[in-house]
């Protein structure tokens, strides 16, 4: 009987494919209900084509979306899991910590409603296989620096050149892996000659489309104001966005606010993975050839999609640093808890907005009798 003690026997915690399975089940809970509710009839979606890319992968894209807003949305679904498992792999690596933190990181992403747009077009599609292939590339090399070995290296060149050749949306993905070789692990992990041939691979990506990504540089207010977006997505209320359009200064305030927090947290947490997040966001809203995004629309918010997921691993390494005060233990799991819960509310709210101004869109038409224009988006791109 002495033997015997009255200690609880602590819980363990669910592993990596637990947390695998709540996502998927998260990201059906939170878009499925609007994809089943999606007209089967051609939408418009942006007015402008795909940015600067090959005609082959303009094509692939177009025939990719179909002809109807449903197509694309069910098309669209299942490379929006693809990223959300990249960016809980990607925590699970460079974040210590529990497996739910890859599942915050996740979900984060996929509920972000400054995203929606991907969801409903072929330029959606273009931001989502940019976005997928460009975290595919940067897992492929943290595993190499991790572990070593020419497969691994072969691996990483591989879809390295998959990200950026076609995406001229990636064009800044060599900077983010200069970051993860200077910020990560220790200095003696460090090996600058394993970045030379993807540096050479970057020079030629970008000299074949120099005339597009070098003729001139974004302007400050389209660089700061859609910051806000992706650390304040509460901020995505139609009364926000509409008041923000009507007030450009107030917009630019917002953005410079959103950086000065940013800087802040970069300075007080003592964290290597958030602050390798903070500046790989800032790499991918500074990078010459971007679009610009409107406030009210959203039309050109799918640039976003990359720097969400890196903001949704800073989060998750924020989280991790506030785990180890025994204060905020607690109180973290359970406002991030209350965050994803906000962010399932005004993604799904996103999508209903969508799918009535599509009913009202095919309505108006109809009533007219003019034909709708197509989905596809044809491309003056590369041959």
């Amino acid at each position: 009987m002495d033997d015997i003690t009255d200690k609880k026997t602590p819980r363990k915690s669910p592993g990596a494919p637990f947390f695998l399975v709540s996502m998927t089940f998260y990201l059906l809970v939170v878009h499925m209900t609007s994809l089943m509710t999606l007209p089967n009839s051609p939408s418009g979606g942006p007015t402008h084509a795909y940015p600067d890319t090959w005609t082959w992968l303009s094509t692939f894209l177009d025939r990719l979306a179909g002809d109807s807003a449903t197509q694309c949305a069910w098309v669209a679904l299942p490379i929006l899991w693809g990223c959300m498992v990249c960016v809980f792999l990607l925590t699970r690596v460079l974040v210590p910590g529990p497996p739910w933190l890859g599942s915050l990181s996740g979900t984060f992403l996929m509920a972000h409603p400054a995203k929606t747009e991907v969801l409903f077009s072929p330029l959606g599609l273009y931001y989502l296989l940019a976005t997928l292939t460009a975290l595919a590339a940067l897992l492929a090399y943290v595993h190499l620096r991790k572990y070593g070995g020419w497969k691994r290296y072969a691996l990483a060149t591989l879809l390295y050149s998959l990200a950026v050749f076609p995406f001229t949306l990636n064009a800044t993905l060599f900077g983010l892996l200069l970051l993860v070789e200077f910020m990560c692990g220790e200095a003696e992990e460090r090996n600058w000659l394993r970045l030379v041939p993807l540096l050479v691979l970057t020079m030629i990506s970008n000299g074949l489309r120099i005339g597009t990504l070098y003729s001139g540089l974004p302007t400050p207010d389209s660089i700061l104001s859609p910051l806000f977006l992706v650390l304040y997505p509460i901020g995505l209320l139609p009364e926000t966005q509409n008041h923000l359009a009507a007030s450009p200064g107030e917009a630019w305030l917002w953005g410079i606010f959103t950086v000065a927090c940013m800087v802040v947290l970069f300075a007080l947490v003592n964290s290597k993975p958030l602050r390798l997040s903070l500046l790989a966001i800032l790499f991918f809203r500074l990078y010459p050839g971007a679009l610009p995004i409107d406030l009210v629309t959203l039309d050109g918010a799918g640039q976003l999609l990359l720097p969400i997921a890196l903001a949704g691993i800073g989060l998750a390494a924020l989280s991790a640093w506030l785990m180890h005060f025994e204060t905020w233990a607690q109180p973290t799991v359970s406002l991030t808890t209350i965050l994803c819960f906000m962010l399932f509310i005004l993604q799904f709210q996103a999508n209903r907005n969508f799918v009535q101004s599509t009913d009202d869109a095919e309505i108006t038409v109809t009533s007219k009798d003019v034909p709708r224009p197509p989905l596809h988006l044809n491309s003056g791109s590369r041959p």
